[in-house]
Order: C-alpha cells, then structure tokens, then sequence
C-alpha cells in the first residue's frame, strides 16, 4: 500500500495530488469553523443542508395547515357537492405559487415580494376560476392578506431555524 502511495506522490502528476490534498483539508478546515461541517458521534453532520430541509419542511407544514383550512372560510356552496372539489383544486393551485417559492428559497417580506405574490395568486386564481365571487373586492382582500400572512409567516421560520 505504501509503496502505491509513494508511486503516486513521486510521479509525474504528484504535485496536483498533493496540492489537492491540501485543498480538500483547507476546505474541510473552513467547513468546521464557519459550522458547515461537524463531526457527531458516529459520522460526519453537514448542518446547512440539514437546516435548510428542516426550515422547507417546517414551511410546507404551515402551508399545507393554512391551505387546508381556507375551505372554511369560503361562502357555504363552495364547500359542498361538486363545487367543494373544484374549491380543492383551486386551493392546490394556490399552494403551488408557495411550493415553488419555498423550492426556490428567495421568500422576503419586503413590500414589492409580497405585491408580487398577491399578484400572481390573484391572477392563477383568476384564470382557474368563474364565479363572480373571486372577482369581488372581499375576496381580493381576504386573498392579499392571506398572502401576506404566509410569507411573512415563511420568513419567520426562517429566521428561527436560521439560528440554531
């Protein structure tokens, strides 16, 4: 084994294996100190890529809870018979502008990301939809603020899990 090893660091491309070598050390070096890499117990834990999964997944729970739950809030026809499956698939239309945006991982809530997403949801809901009852301005209010709530919600979530 040794004697493989001594072939390699004396031949002709020894020196880029040993700068390698020292790369891959010094990167590791960096990964440990900035707390991209730890070592736990029986292996090696990289905690940005576990953060981030935790942060989509505790996003999606709250989406998913939300969106479940605004069947009830719409007019009692939209929640029976043919019309509450419709109501479903408008509702899953919606939480498709959010799965994407938490896919995406650009979510702020800055003013101008906020209009924007009230602004796509209204017009997929717009587009999926023909009852005059989407068209009214309580609805479009219950919808903006539907929205801001959510993202301002992903945002928090974020942040918290951010900092463990």
């Amino acid at each position: 084994m040794w004697d493989a090893i001594t072939k390699l660091v004396n031949g002709p491309n020894g020196t880029i294996l040993i700068l390698f070598i020292i790369l891959v050390i010094i990167n590791v070096i960096q990964g440990i100190r900035k707390g991209y890499i730890s070592f736990m117990g029986h292996g090696l834990n990289i905690n940005a890529a576990e953060n981030e999964a935790k942060i989509r997944r505790q996003q999606s729970e709250y989406l998913n809870m939300i969106a479940d739950g605004t069947i009830r809030d719409l007019p009692k026809n939209f929640q029976e018979g043919n019309s509450y499956y419709r109501s479903k698939y408008v509702i899953s239309k919606f939480k498709d502008i959010f799965e994407m945006a938490i896919m995406y991982n650009h979510i702020t809530d800055d003013e101008e990301y906020i209009t924007l997403k009230q602004e796509t949801a209204y017009s997929m809901i717009m587009k999926v939809t023909e009852d005059d009852y989407f068209r009214s301005p309580e609805f479009k209010k219950y919808l903006d603020d539907l929205v801001e709530k959510i993202i301002k919600r992903f945002v928090k979530i974020r942040k918290a899990y951010s900092e463990k």
